[in-house]
């Protein structure tokens, strides 16, 4: 008595994917550890690798957001022309494509150039494999939701600084070309022919 329905429980906030979820979680965890990783350090990226001015070095980021939001405006309308699980691996070889741009770049403006095409990459790729998720019919949608977005959300921590790493060992254009692996492992886990754990 007083307690609630189980339609009325809270959905939790943290949840472990498990197999069923894993791809999706892995997408997720990807495209939101590559986002960590330009928000963290593209600034860094331009001004002591590039050596862009103090008013220079914020435009990575930026171009990056602005890229951003329009792919994902764009993404909604894309979804009825273009299967969600080939979007989501267009876009990981759009952010690898991106990324060898900004660790070749010799100058700010090319370096700049690498990170909208990241960030175009990236737009739609979390977004997706979240709404990937809730459609899952083996689990709760809440719960898959929550399980796929807790890995999301580990990548954004864990990514600065698993790239901060390796850029004291091996300078920040080593460090940042670790995304280029990130987006190739999300363009194969869904432009794969047959996908299978969750990803549509």
């Amino acid at each position: 008595p007083g307690g609630l329905a189980p339609s009325e429980t809270a959905a939790p906030v943290l949840a472990w994917p498990g197999r069923g979820l894993a791809a999706l979680a892995v997408i997720a965890f990807c495209a939101l550890m590559a986002e960590g990783v330009i928000n963290d350090w593209s600034a860094i990226f331009l001004s002591q690798t590039l050596d862009a001015g103090p008013g220079f070095a914020p435009l990575g980021y930026a171009v990056f957001s602005v890229t951003m939001i329009i792919g994902r405006l764009a993404g909604g309308p894309l979804t009825h022309h273009i299967r969600p699980a080939r979007l989501m691996g267009l876009g990981g070889v759009i952010v690898a494509g991106g990324v060898l741009l900004c660790v070749a770049a010799t100058n700010g403006a090319v370096a700049l150039a690498g990170f909208a095409v990241i960030g175009l990459g990236l737009a739609s790729v979390f977004p997706l494999a979240v709404s990937a998720a809730g459609r899952r019919r083996d689990r709760p949608p809440a719960t898959a939701v929550a399980a796929v977005a807790t890995a999301g959300y580990s990548g954004f921590l864990v990514g600065p600084a698993v790239v901060g790493l390796l850029a004291s060992l091996f300078g920040l254009r080593a460090g940042l070309a670790v995304l280029v692996l990130l987006g190739a492992l999300v363009a194969g886990l869904c432009l794969r022919r047959h996908p299978t754990g969750g990803v549509e």
